[in-house]
């Protein structure tokens, strides 16, 4: 049974709220969500039921909350003293991050990790996945966060991060040039994507209009950017539609999905690491970190 998720199980029982947990844990409300359904399909019951503005432990969740406690710490002592080991590891892990969910979550993650180990130092780079991957395979990097990459028999992946994507513009927009009631008003509308083969619309286009494909993709786009928020801001500039994180649409600027219900992009971030490089302990730590804590 995977240590973190009872840790993440403890810190929400204890607060009773689990947007507040994921803000001391230090993750997003996605992952702790996660990480307790996880818990709870692999031990067969239900630990929590909902109240309102908080949710309660279930008779099941209060026996399990109790017992917990006593055994986390236990753990925690026999883990405290193999890390006063690690801790007099100094080294620099180079990371090359490309989207803008990774540039929120790294912050709490690196502030977590330094924690424990606080001899560890960090060179982050904001970059393209091209050029990260690209920097991996030359070692000039340790670790990449990533959308994609291509030399996938050369790299050791592992997804830690969904999002939920939407076709969504400013109202202004709407006004401008739509209205947008049927797949084909997108045809020939300004557009903003992340690479000139329109890699995000046409995994959108695939799911929902396929039979548009080559009316939709035949056009560049007007603005090519692979930084998630310049997109958003000039989606909300008015000038171009484009694609953001579902919870962007909460942000006060009067963008809005252009297609509720249409079948959003799901989308996995990766680690990256070189598939023959030989970790020392600080860089297995914190990879498996990342795998485990934040997905």
């Amino acid at each position: 049974m995977d240590l973190n998720k009872i840790k993440t199980f403890v810190k929400v029982a204890e607060i009773g709220n689990i947007s507040t947990a994921s803000t001391e844990l230090f993750l997003t409300q996605q992952a702790v969500s996660q990480q307790i359904l996880n818990l709870e399909e692999e031990l067969e019951f239900k630990l929590f039921q909902r109240s309102k503005n908080r949710i309660l432990l279930t008779k099941e969740g209060q026996l399990l909350y109790e017992e917990a406690q006593f055994r986390i710490r236990e753990i925690e002592e026999v883990v405290l003293g193999i890390r006063g080991e690690l801790q007099a590891i100094t080294c620099t892990l180079r990371i090359g991050v490309s989207f803008e969910s990774g540039r929120k979550l790294l912050p709490g993650v690196l502030s977590h990790f330094k924690k424990y180990y606080p001899s560890v130092k960090f060179e982050i780079y904001f970059e393209s996945d091209l050029s990260i991957e690209q920097k991996l395979l030359a070692k000039q990097l340790d670790f990449g966060m990533v959308v994609t990459h291509k030399e996938k028999k050369l790299f050791q992946a592992t997804a830690f991060l969904k999002d939920t994507y939407v076709l969504a513009a400013h109202q202004s927009y709407i006004d401008r040039f739509g209205p947008f009631k049927q797949y084909k008003n997108l045809i020939g509308k300004p557009m903003i994507d992340a690479n000139q083969s329109n890699h995000c619309l046409g995994v959108w286009v695939k799911k929902n209009c396929p039979e548009l494909t080559k009316s939709l993709l035949s056009r560049r786009p007007d603005i090519v950017a692979d930084d998630g928020e310049f997109n958003y801001e000039m989606i909300a500039s008015g000038q171009v539609m484009g694609f953001i994180p579902e919870g962007h649409l909460k942000r006060k600027k009067k963008i809005i999905s252009l297609f509720p219900k249409s079948k959003p992009i799901q989308t996995e971030f990766d680690i990256l690491a070189l598939r023959k490089k030989n970790m020392n302990k600080i860089e297995t730590l914190f990879f498996d970190y990342v795998v485990e804590c934040v997905g």
